[in-house]
């Protein structure tokens, strides 16, 4: 009786858990859709750790302001879920036709210099922190009016506005000029202001350097063979390839195995839509719509909740897993001493080799109509 009453309230969790997903999975997806389409300058400052949805919502924007603070990074492989928020699309735009997208997106690397965050795309202005101030400052004070917007009825608002997010604190703000010396376009008023304040950055994209191994690991290649690759760049004579292919190994073993199958498939077939116009996967909106689909069949695997525990619950997540049982990969500990990982996250499965790829394909299919994002 105890396993049949156990049993039930599991399943009741389970579909409250479904129920709750599905909710916060449509309302984020559904925002981004409508950043990437506003009318009006959409300024997106970066000035620190963003990461997750914070790319979410400022990687679609027109204007995305990026200083020496700023840290960029999609980890969710390493909590049992995938890189979401439209992350393949812009990727799939960016450097090596997806390859560098995919890259940061399978190993969850940072991009923690401004070279590399605008050679990625993620970041259309450099402004040094110290001058942020400035900047925000003179935004307030520009008049922003467009003569086109008082034809378009707003909610509460019937003159233009723009809004800019600050990451961190919560706020964002609407705020509405009208003056006859504007230059009745508010996207150009705004450019004008950021290109006074932008600097160029005081190093070379690492990325960029790095792109030709890139490009060779990470296009359209299953994980496996990514894997191998990065494994024949570990004893590359140019140190910096080899620190960078270890270090890319290092990031797909803190990945779940399931995720980073599901994020090499959902990153190559956004990548190859790319330059095909009647695929709906070359436009933000049908990628939105299977990144729904993945996210809602994934959160609710074991996964994602052993994911978060490990990582962010009690934090005893491991330097690494074990990748391929056939090929271990080693851990070296504080001790210097290297053993195979206990590994932490427990992942289902527990190395690629077990990775069902018919399940990686259903994750895919469509949802009932009724169940669809509506963008």
């Amino acid at each position: 009786m105890f396993s049949i009453v156990e049993t039930s309230i599991t399943l009741m969790c389970i579909l409250a858990l479904k129920v709750y997903y599905f909710q916060v999975f449509a309302t984020e997806y559904s925002l981004i859709c409508k950043i990437s389409n506003y009318r009006k300058p959409y300024i997106c400052f970066m000035d620190g750790v963003t990461m997750g949805f914070g790319i979410g919502l400022s990687g679609h924007g027109r204007f995305r302001v990026i200083t020496e603070r700023t840290i960029l990074a999609m980890p969710e492989n390493g909590i049992g879920l995938f890189p979401d928020v439209g992350f393949a699309y812009i990727s799939a735009r960016g450097p090596g036709r997806g390859a560098v997208g995919a890259y940061l997106g399978m190993t969850g690397k940072k991009i923690s210099t401004p070279a590399d965050a605008l050679y990625m795309g993620l970041g259309t202005h450099y402004v040094p922190s110290g001058t942020m101030p400035m900047l925000k400052e003179a935004l307030l004070c520009t008049n922003l009016y467009c003569s086109e917007f008082l034809q378009v009825k707003f909610p509460s608002i019937l003159v233009p506005c723009y809004c800019y997010l600050l990451f961190f604190r919560e706020a964002i703000e609407n705020l509405m000029y009208i003056s006859a010396s504007s230059s009745n376009d508010p996207d150009k008023d705004v450019l004008d202001l950021l290109d006074y304040y932008r600097r160029e950055p005081e190093s070379d994209s690492l990325l960029k350097m790095l792109l030709p191994q890139i490009v060779s690991c990470f296009t359209n290649k299953s994980v496996h063979e990514t894997i191998k690759e990065l494994k024949g760049h570990q004893q590359s004579s140019d140190s910096p390839v080899a620190d960078w292919a270890n270090d890319a190994l290092v990031g797909l073993g803190k990945g779940a195995p399931f995720s980073l199958c599901i994020t090499q498939r959902h990153f190559s077939k956004v990548a190859e839509a790319f330059e095909n116009k009647d695929s709906y996967l070359s436009k933000l909106m049908g990628v939105m719509r299977d990144e729904f689909r993945i996210a809602t069949r994934t959160s609710i695997r074991r996964d994602f909740a052993e994911g978060v525990r490990a990582v962010l619950v009690d934090k005893d997540q491991l330097d690494a897993v074990v990748l391929d049982t056939k090929d271990l990969h080693l851990v070296q500990h504080q001790s210097s001493e290297f053993m195979v990982c206990d590994a932490n996250p427990k992942w289902c499965p527990s190395s690629l080799e077990n990775v069902d790829m018919t399940e990686v394909e259903s994750i895919f299919e469509p949802l009932p109509p009724e169940n669809e994002l509506n963008v």
